[in-house]
């Protein structure tokens, strides 16, 4: 098995402790999701435990030419409608090896270590620590530490140390990992953008496009003229008495001179 190829990675969820209850009756009934790329695979529930035991163990099978930045570890608490958030683990991938070696996965020697949960958002109410056991399931034609080197390289240049710091280390080897904070970034209010020098000379310093007087906190253009009156519909004119007699005719009728 070539490492730059793919490779298995073993992760252990083997407890927690002291978590947070989320349910009524002051208990929870946690379980685990870990999150590699786009792989999921979740432990089963403990019902009704501040500090379960799930001892489950998870292999993922790794692209070494494009190696993942993180592990994603979160605890939820299993509710009939639904699950509460008890907190989470980012993990980077890089802390998966010492001094450039990757950790080989033995259950027996138990290279565990205790992670402190971490929050989402300041409204998260979380508590407890999970312990882990990662590694890599190691064969004779991957376990040569020079084969290691560019893909250790690699993920030193691609990702951060730990986000997620560990709170216990059982082993003397984990003493030198250190742990790195996400950077905090402060949101910027939107600029507008400054006003272009226009290119007609008569409107120099007014920016472009130049601003009608209206738009300068003059009072509107005001019309020379009144405004129209409707004029429809039209007015009637008066019509002719029908029953007048015809003054128009002045000849005077036969048989009268």
């Amino acid at each position: 098995m070539s490492v730059h190829s793919i490779s298995a990675l073993k992760i252990q969820v083997i407890r927690a402790r002291n978590l947070a209850p989320k349910d009524s009756n002051g208990l929870s009934d946690p379980f685990v999701v870990v999150k590699l790329q786009n792989k999921k695979k979740t432990t089963k529930i403990v019902p009704k435990s501040l500090n379960p035991t799930w001892d489950t163990t998870f292999e993922f099978k790794i692209n070494m030419r494009n190696p993942p930045k993180f592990i994603q570890v979160v605890c939820w608490d299993n509710d009939f409608f639904g699950r509460d958030f008890m907190g989470q683990l980012n993990l980077s991938f890089r802390e998966l090896f010492i001094d450039g070696v990757p950790i080989s996965f033995d259950p027996s020697q138990r290279r565990t270590i205790w992670y402190t949960l971490e929050k989402k958002s300041s409204k998260d109410v979380v508590s407890g620590e999970i312990e882990l056991n990662m590694g890599f399931v190691l064969t004779s034609s991957s376990n040569r530490a020079e084969d290691w080197v560019p893909v250790y390289e690699a993920l030193v240049g691609k990702a951060p140390s730990f986000t997620s710091t560990p709170s216990t280390l059982t082993l003397d080897n984990f003493d030198d990992l250190s742990s790195e904070s996400d950077s905090d970034y402060d949101d910027e209010p939107n600029q507008l953008p400054s006003p272009q020098p226009s290119p007609n000379p008569r409107y120099q310093g007014q920016g472009y496009p130049p601003q009608r007087p209206y738009q300068q906190g003059y009072p509107a253009k005001q019309s020379l003229y009144p405004p129209r009156q409707s004029t429809y519909p039209p007015p009637r004119s008066p019509s002719p008495n029908r029953y007048a007699p015809d003054r128009t005719n002045t000849q005077p009728a036969p048989g009268m001179i």
